[in-house]
């Protein structure tokens, strides 16, 4: 497994003598103001006194700089790249991908980008992107962060595919398969499905998604390899259950198997393996 990267490596000195962050940054860039948005006031078209007693009613607070335009610094924003990837991996991956398609990588080819790793490339990139971001923060028409990777994906990498995404497997809460097949045998029985039925149901279900989430990650690695493959859609659980329903029920022997896989597909939820 590939560890990730330490941002404490990117602390030195620039070439201009001065002392870099850990995030590669000097001191007065560190402190640099990246264009956060505008948070406009609630009930703004109201008189001042109205304002403030509705907010007031609704428990509504002001934030800390106040209503209007939202800044912070580069330093904070450079904090949100490992928060992101901790927590949101799909949406590090699609944060990449504009990364890439604005140029903010360099001459880095899309193999070497690393998609879906946290790694130097990345990070080096997106600091390109941040430091974009502070030098429109004090323009007339301040532009976002998320503005800059939009309006540089259209003038940056021309013709270029930004990187194919990771492949991340996708499977439903077996707890909410469980349920719809429970809504499908109300409406075709106009009962409650047997706890061993529901297990078989749950069980036929996961490994449909184990097969669509194989083609998924064949069609990624042929992507990354410069080949389009068709999409293929997801299997849906509604679908399933009605058809579960009216195939009726699969035998006491197959329903008492699928007690042991439906353990076995807790197990894989957990592990995240196809």
């Amino acid at each position: 497994m590939t560890t990730p990267y330490d941002p404490t490596a990117g602390a030195g000195s620039s070439t201009a003598g001065q002392p870099l962050s850990i995030w590669g940054l000097t001191e007065d860039q560190a402190k640099a103001p990246v264009f956060a948005g505008t948070v406009s006031a609630p009930f703004g078209s109201l008189p001042a006194g109205q304002q403030r007693q509705l907010a007031g009613e609704e428990g509504l607070r002001p934030p800390e700089q106040g209503y209007g335009p939202q800044f912070v610094t580069a330093t904070q924003a450079m904090e949100q790249l490992p928060k992101l990837w901790n927590a949101d991996r799909a949406g590090y991956v699609a944060l990449q991908q504009k990364l890439y398609a604005g140029g903010f990588y360099g001459q880095t080819s899309p193999q070497s980008v690393g998609v879906g790793a946290y790694n130097e490339q990345t990070v080096a990139a997106y600091r390109r992107a941040v430091l974009a971001a502070v030098q429109h923060a004090g323009s007339q028409t301040p532009v976002t962060f998320d503005e800059i990777l939009d309006q540089n994906a259209k003038t940056g990498r021309i013709g270029q595919k930004p990187p194919p995404p990771g492949f991340v497997a996708e499977y439903s809460d077996p707890q909410t398969v469980a349920a719809l097949a429970q809504r499908a045998a109300q409406t075709a029985w106009g009962r409650n499905m047997p706890t061993a039925q529901v297990a078989q149901f749950v069980a036929e279900y996961h490994r449909a998604e184990q097969a669509w989430n194989a083609e998924q990650k064949a069609a990624a690695q042929a992507a990354a390899g410069g080949t389009d493959v068709a999409a293929t859609a997801r299997p849906s659980a509604e679908a399933a259950a009605e058809q579960f329903t009216h195939r009726g029920a699969g035998g006491t022997e197959a329903a008492g198997n699928s007690l042991a896989d439906y353990v076995n597909v807790l197990r894989s939820m957990v592990g995240g393996s196809v």
